[in-house]
């Protein structure tokens, strides 16, 4: 929502609730988003999108995330 700041705790119990309920991972991108904002704008003031720095920055958590190399991993042998 434009102009409108959430808690962090507030916005990682509410995510967390829901991908437990819906059976989903959860990767907290939190701390590197924090650690990219000290110097680049990872949001658009006007909507709260991604900017393209923040895309990027999503991309390096995710890669950095062992936990969804292992679902990739787990998804794949269950395809076979």
């Amino acid at each position: 929502e434009a102009g409108r700041t959430y808690s962090t705790d507030t916005a990682l119990q509410l995510f967390s609730e829901f991908a437990t309920g819906q059976g989903m991972l959860l990767l907290n991108t939190f701390d590197g988003f924090r650690e990219a904002a000290k110097t680049e704008k990872l949001f658009y003031s006007e909507d709260g999108h991604f900017t393209p720095a923040g895309q990027r920055v999503l991309a390096e958590q995710v890669l950095k995330n062992t936990a969804f190399f292992d679902l990739v991993r787990s998804r794949l042998a269950a395809a076979k």
